[in-house]
């Protein structure tokens, strides 16, 4: 099930080894990178996102051809995600 999220204080795309990620930051304090699993988005952290948010600074990142990141020229590789 996927909730809308509060509005993130920066998101955009950046580009790693031949991808465009989408993120998005949310919250203010130490760091905490959310990676989804297989066929999700960073909605999909909806209720656990805000609330981590309220002492986090969270950032989600779409994972390659996922949600706003497309799948680029390059295969989906678990080995190469990681290494990005």
């Amino acid at each position: 099930m996927q909730t809308s999220l509060p509005k993130p204080t920066k998101s955009g795309h950046a580009a790693v080894n031949g991808v465009n990620y989408y993120y998005a930051v949310y919250g203010t304090g130490e760091p905490l990178l959310l990676l989804h699993g297989g066929l999700g988005q960073i909605e999909m952290f909806g209720p656990n996102l805000t609330k981590l948010a309220q002492s986090r600074q969270v950032i989600g990142v779409d994972l390659q051809g996922h949600g706003r990141t497309p799948l680029g020229d390059r295969e989906i590789s678990l080995v190469d995600m990681g290494n990005d």
